[in-house]
């Protein structure tokens, strides 16, 4: 007579039997662990393996710096060992330029009697600044605001030099590059540099009929020094500011 096959329960049952024993009782054998549950199997989405091999396209770098744009990087470093911040200027009447470089005269050199508004824009005015814009190939714009970040560094300098100082300018642009405006005296022992700030990618602004650039004075900062994203210089990832 053949023996009878005995049937061992299936695996989901022994989990269900062992769900229904007391809490505390004892088992002659212990269930087998019930393999979790995560639903039906789906497909990955189109295109998921592709995906998964994607690299990211590494940035391209920029171009190599000349001289100036190195030691310009130097000297905003020395002049804003604790860090600095942006002092917000208007933009009204397209002068804010002429706006940030008083700002920063004031917050920069506290020793120099800052220029009003009014001295700016007559300096821009004078024949001195006129004939650089025909050298700089401006006299075309015949712009009397929304000026060329080289018109600002004329305008600093001639306003300067009649008062006997020897100031230039020095400005960041929107990724964070520094870069300094020449001058006829910017290699003498007693230059200084104004550093002021554009939104601009380039320096060069009035391109672009629908778009203004902004430019805003600097300041060091004199308070706790705490990292920050500045949410206006898009390229400069982190910057010290005031707590």
């Amino acid at each position: 007579m053949a023996k009878a096959k005995r049937r061992h329960p299936d695996r989901r049952n022994n989990c269900q039997a062992a769900s229904r024993l007391p809490h505390g009782s004892p088992s002659t054998r212990q269930a087998p662990a019930c393999p979790p549950n995560h639903g039906p199997k789906r497909a990955p989405p189109r295109g998921w393996h592709d995906t998964r091999r994607l690299t990211r396209v590494p940035r391209l770098p920029y171009p190599p710096q000349g001289p100036s744009a190195t030691l310009a990087d130097n000297l905003f470093r020395a002049a804003f060992p604790r860090g600095w911040q942006l002092i917000a200027v208007s933009g009204r009447a397209l002068l804010c330029g002429l706006r940030a470089l008083r700002q920063s005269v004031i917050a920069q050199y506290p020793a120099i009697p800052a220029p009003t508004l009014s001295d700016l824009h007559d300096t821009y005015r004078s024949a001195d600044v006129q004939g650089v814009n025909v050298e700089l190939g401006h006299e075309g714009q015949h712009n009397d605001n929304d000026f060329y970040v080289d018109q600002l560094g004329a305008v600093i300098y001639h306003w300067a030099g009649r008062r006997g100082w020897n100031l230039r300018v020095g400005y960041i642009l929107a990724d964070g590059r520094c870069f300094l405006i020449g001058t006829p005296r910017d290699e003498e022992s007693d230059v200084r540099t104004v550093w002021i700030t554009t939104t601009s990618g380039s320096g060069v602004t009035g391109n672009n009929a629908y778009l203004t650039d902004h430019y805003s004075g600097i300041t060091s900062c004199l308070w706790t020094i705490v990292p920050m994203v500045n949410k206006e210089l898009s390229r400069r990832e982190a910057l010290f500011c005031k707590a």
